[in-house]
């Protein structure tokens, strides 16, 4: 039997008690605004260990975009069942989007439904699609992390992508004793089935008159923290550690693709996919006038 996961669960209650709020005369009003692909985020950064990491590949398979508000919905003129319904909404939704580490995922008053593969580092500007949001302001991102399928948009038959949540290809320089060492890598991450990104930063106001792209962005740099994808990976030492330092790295999940993979191969790909499944990872921002 297939069970519900906790972002279908919130999809479909949000929605179908806002369309309960529909028949009462104060509806929210909704406007429609572009998705589209921003590959800002993925400017090349230099890690704590002194990396410069610069991805050329960044292909993410996502799910289902919801976007939250962290306050009550709510209008003056609404009457009493509306609010009630908003309210019992906004409980019930705080309980479906819990989540470890997370006070809760907000209130979805907006979605833009589908799973999307997207490429970050060459995709720049690729519209995904126009999302559905209620009137307000917004603070965060909600989302699924997929893996590919033949079925799915840019993916044939052949595609590496499928099977997997994400493919990270890029270099990491570094000089060390006067020269500059460089690595090729190739990271193939495999998220836990119904892995939620939960919280991601999306801050606008959403009225009638908007007409802003909203742009989805993944980051190496924490936008709040400054925290990076790649700190603590020394690529020097893991090229070595795979049998031969020829400037050549391959990270892939020891359960799923080499279960001989030695432990610091391993130990790195569960700290790279450890910090890509957060919400410091990745954000939305609006594009004026597009």
């Amino acid at each position: 039997m297939c069970h519900p996961t906790p972002r279908a669960v919130a999809l479909m209650l949000g929605w179908s008690l806002l369309g309960l709020a529909a028949c009462q005369p104060s509806e929210a009003p909704r406007v429609e605004l572009a998705v589209v692909v921003d590959g800002s985020g993925l400017e090349p950064e230099v890690s704590d260990l002194g990396w410069g990491v610069e991805l050329n590949e960044a292909r993410v398979v996502v799910a289902d975009l919801l976007f939250t508000t962290a306050g009550e919905l709510h209008d003056e003129r609404q009457p009493a069942g509306a609010q009630l319904i908003s309210r019992l909404a906004s409980l019930l939704e705080a309980r479906a989007w819990a989540h470890p580490g997370h006070q809760q995922g907000g209130e979805v008053i907006g979605e833009l439904p589908g799973t999307h593969v997207i490429d970050f580092a060459s995709e720049d500007g690729r519209e995904l699609g126009l999302a559905t949001l209620i009137t307000g302001d917004y603070t965060a991102l909600n989302f699924g992390l997929g893996r590919g399928q033949p079925e799915l948009d840019g993916i044939d038959a052949n595609d590496p992508l499928i099977g997997h949540t994400a493919i990270l290809r890029g270099t990491a320089s570094k000089l060390v004793d006067g020269a500059t060492t460089e690595v090729a890598f190739t990271i193939i991450i495999d998220s836990p089935p119904d892995r939620e990104i939960i919280g991601a930063p999306f801050e606008a106001s959403v009225t009638e008159a908007s007409s802003f792209e909203i742009g989805l962005r993944m980051l190496l740099r924490d936008s709040l923290e400054g925290d990076r994808l790649f700190d603590g990976i020394d690529f020097a030492a893991l090229d070595a550690a795979d049998g031969e330092a020829d400037g050549q790295l391959l990270l892939v999940d020891p359960d799923e693709g080499d279960p001989q993979q030695v432990a610091a191969l391993s130990d790195a790909y569960y700290a790279i996919r450890r910090e890509f499944q957060t919400h410091d990872v990745f954000d939305a921002i609006t594009h004026l006038d597009p």
